[in-house]
């Protein structure tokens, strides 16, 4: 490394102005304006273009009936049928096996407690 790092930089910094003060910049030219090319414009509306696109190009089917198979959207029912009701799934055995942890739990600090102070 050098001693004098600043005079370094500095002479480093002046080398690079100096590189780009005589490089010379070309303007981008806009590929739009091109001599000798055809606007967008005209190509998109060129009738030859637009004859070969009326072929691909449909109507959407009329009268389109949309279904969903996973809820059963779109499916004609019967007014009289009822929807079978599904089993309502609780969260019972949770809630019980919560409370049987959370005494475990309190049941394990009291013991150390009661072990720490002498009691037992």
């Amino acid at each position: 490394m050098f001693k004098d790092t600043k005079a370094e930089l500095d002479r480093i910094q002046q080398e690079l102005l100096d590189e780009q003060a005589t490089q010379v910049f070309t303007p981008v030219r806009d590929p739009r304006e091109a001599s000798g090319g055809q606007d967008v414009d005209d190509i998109l509306n060129d009738p030859e273009l637009q004859a070969l696109m009326e072929d691909t190009v449909g109507a959407p089917p009329q009268n389109v009936t949309y279904r969903n198979f996973a809820n059963d959207y779109g499916e004609e029912e019967e007014e009289g049928a009822a929807l079978p009701q599904k089993k309502r799934s609780g969260n019972r055995g949770l809630i019980i096996a919560d409370c049987a942890l959370a005494g475990g739990i309190v049941l394990v600090v009291l013991w150390w407690v009661l072990r720490l102070s002498g009691l037992l």
